[in-house]
């Protein structure tokens, strides 16, 4: 209804009460007989004033209501379009008033929503908790609010917060007011944010890699649970709050904090870098930083993900170990080959001196003045040929050969090669036992045990001077050794230098550990040391005093096994001269020259070559003129099995000596199927050679007669 049309309304009202009161029957105290004219006049009057006053309280209440009636319009207007939906339950929960806004949220008219149960408004699912709603509203009185489902027209759920208060009317009348906020667009955007996160949480729980978040200040915030595991953390307290590059050490922590100023400059920060787990297990990790944003797009938070790369960094210093090692074998190997090479030359020179220094010396009268110079030519030429023979082992051109020796000449050999290189500042001292006692080895472990031993100990006192001591005693081993049964000899080496601190002293025999400057070592001496003295079933042991120097003892068994006399088992013991027709081949003349002299000064009929084409050729048209042939290994045309290969293809049984410099390219047992015989290595003394050159020919006599 109008405003105007209620105002009419209302003064006709009023207006016909006042005609009925008018017509009304005066009593007995309202006679007008007993007024006087004057009375009346007065009563006139008075009336006229009343009459005003009532006009003007007339106008007045008319204002008031036309101002009333308009704050009723306002009212109605902001009720019915305010944001929220409002309406008021009577009893049972009937919707006694309601505003448009309600009305459009559930897709209906207002009259669709007057006199009609509020529940029947609300999903099946969601009735009961409306009901509690309304018990909690009713016994406590205090306003109450809960989340609830509606259904809209067309059968579409409406998410809505539900706020009531009670209000408590006459005769206990009571009346609920609501207010219905829609909040569906919040709770699809809680949802999608929940399954978001909950997708997240799969991706990072998921994961094999360490994520964590950190402040833009770099303090940790979060770790994953996998990354808790990866660090062996089992308090992640300890660790939240902390700044994160503070984990890290050294040239990695500035890493870490290069990564952090990248990624909150908007850029991904990116580094590699060592952090042990909480137990203090070796972990590398490979780490990538990227920012989060705010809404005014300044940095929110930092994620990083650390992956372990332990394992690839492992392959890594493996395949760079594997490299190393390689690029070492090829250098030991090319060095080998090259003291290999020196040492043919150096033989072949030391062949005739030493050979013809003999000879003289048989020849000169024992008075002679020159027989003594000579003497000490010989004996010069021997120490030459057994520096060769130590620069063989070193380099090894000799194959490993696990046979009765003594120890106390590899000692005496290596000690002459280190007194060669060590200053004059260090004493070398040595204590060695005198009896013949002897292990099962090879020469060339040996020889590398006392050197490796004896140049650690050098490299100890280089700076400083000192006294190198080597001994060797008969020994029995502390059982905490565990070593078989049995008796042994105990290698001491000990020098008075620098010593080792007791936090190396577990690592030192681990390979590619060293403490000693770039070029100084490799770091695999005593690995190397360690593995000869384990595969020969021994021990070794270090005692060290930082400052006071150190001490090894390597302990290895000894055999009941003997070398046999002149180290030349099974020697045949007659005459070493003969009558037998020999051909010597080598492509060096002076060498030809004092093989056919030492040959024919035993009796032999010889034929000496230079070429080894031409010998060939020489044997080819008389293979039953020679009852042996002696031949050198390297040959410029061909190699000395070459030449024996042709030459038992033409004569089968034909007896052939192999003289060589070095040990190259010789396979024994293939010599053996070949017909070889015997081999000579140079430089060879007269006695050695004709002994040898006797015992083939004999062999060669009884074969054929067997």
């Amino acid at each position: 209804m109008s405003t105007e049309k209620r105002k009419t309304t209302d003064i006709s009202t009023l207006k016909q009460r006042a005609e009925e009161a008018l017509e009304a029957p005066f009593g007995e105290d309202d006679s007008l007989v007993d007024f006087s004219q004057d009375d009346m006049k007065s009563h006139i009057h008075e009336l006229q004033v009343h009459q005003i006053e009532l006009k003007m309280q007339n106008d007045e209440l008319r204002r008031t209501y036309e101002e009333l009636e308009e704050s009723r319009d306002r009212y109605s207007h902001l009720y019915d379009f305010a944001p929220n939906g409002y309406f008021t339950m009577i009893e049972k929960g009937i919707i006694d008033e309601a505003n448009l806004t309600l009305a459009s949220m559930l897709g209906v008219t207002r009259a669709d929503l007057i006199g009609k149960p509020f529940h029947r408004f609300v999903l099946k699912e969601d009735q009961d908790i409306l009901y509690k709603h309304q018990q909690r509203l009713m016994e406590t009185g205090t306003p109450q609010s809960c989340k609830l489902r509606l259904i809209k027209k067309g059968c579409h759920e409406l998410y809505i917060r539900l706020e009531c208060i009670l209000l408590k009317q006459e005769n206990d009348f009571q009346q609920i007011r609501a207010s219905v906020n829609d909040i569906t667009e919040l709770v699809q955007a809680e949802e999608k944010l929940n399954k978001s996160e909950e997708f997240n949480k799969k991706i990072i729980e998921g994961s094999h890699d360490c994520i964590k978040t950190l402040y833009p200040d770099g303090r940790l915030e979060f770790i994953s649970k996998v990354g808790q595991a990866l660090l062996e953390i089992e308090d992640i307290s300890l660790y939240l709050n902390k700044s994160w590059p503070d984990f890290w050490k050294d040239s990695d922590h500035e890493a870490a904090l290069k990564a952090i100023s990248t990624a909150k400059e908007g850029n991904v920060g990116e580094f590699e870098g060592y952090c042990p787990t909480e137990k203090g297990k070796p972990k590398w990790w490979h780490v990538i930083i990227t920012p989060t944003y705010k809404k005014d797009r300044s940095v929110d938070r930092l994620i990083a993900v650390s992956r372990d790369i332990t394992e690839k960094k492992q392959k890594e210093e493996d395949q760079k170990a594997l490299k190393e090692k390689i690029y070492r074998s090829h250098k030991m190997e090319s060095i080998g080959t090259l003291a290999g090479g020196i040492a043919h030359d150096f033989n072949n020179i030391l062949y005739p001196i030493i050979g013809f220094a003999e000879m003289s010396i048989q020849d000169l009268p024992e008075n002679h003045p020159i027989k003594e110079n000579l003497k000490v030519i010989l004996q010069g030429a021997k120490r030459a040929r057994d520096l060769v023979k130590q620069i063989l082992l070193f380099s090894r051109q000799k194959e490993l050969e696990h046979k009765p020796m003594q120890i106390q000449s590899e000692i005496e050999d290596t000690l002459k090669l280190l007194r060669a290189v060590i200053p004059a500042n260090i004493e070398i001292q040595k204590d060695l036992n005198e009896a013949s006692d002897f292990i099962l080895g090879d020469p060339t472990e040996i020889h590398e045990i006392i050197m490796n031993l004896c140049t650690n100990a050098y490299h100890a006192m280089e700076e400083t001077g000192g006294t190198l001591k080597v001994s060797l005693n008969k020994v029995k081993p502390d059982p905490k050794l565990e070593l078989p049964p049995g008796e042994y000899c105990c290698l001491g080496v000990s020098d008075t230098g620098t010593g080792i601190s007791p936090e190396i002293r577990d690592n030192i025999f681990e390979p590619y550990f060293t403490t000693k400057d770039l070029g100084k070592g490799s770091g695999l001496g005593l690995a190397v040391v360690y593995g000869i003295v384990k595969n020969n079933k021994g021990a070794i042991t270090v005692e060290s005093n930082p400052g006071k120097g150190t001490i090894f003892y390597v302990y290895l068994p000894l055999t009941s096994q003997a070398m046999e006399p002149g180290g030349m088992p099974g020697l045949d013991k007659r005459g070493i001269g003969g009558d037998e027709r020999i051909l010597f081949v080598d492509d060096e003349e002076p060498i030809v020259k004092l093989g056919v002299r030492i040959l024919e000064k035993f009796g032999y009929t010889v034929t000496g070559k230079t070429s080894v084409i031409e010998a060939l050729e020489l044997f080819g048209s008389e293979p039953d003129k020679f009852d042996l042939v002696i031949t050198d290994m390297a040959m410029p045309s061909m190699t000395g099995t070459e030449f024996a290969k042709k030459l038992i293809k033409i004569r089968p049984n034909i007896p052939i000596i192999i003289c060589t410099g070095f040990s190259e390219n010789l396979d024994h047992e293939l010599a053996k199927t070949l017909g070889i015989m015997g081999y000579l290595h140079k430089p060879i003394l007269i006695n050695d050679f004709s002994s040898k050159v006797r015992k083939v020919l004999d062999q060669a006599k009884e074969n054929k007669i067997g």
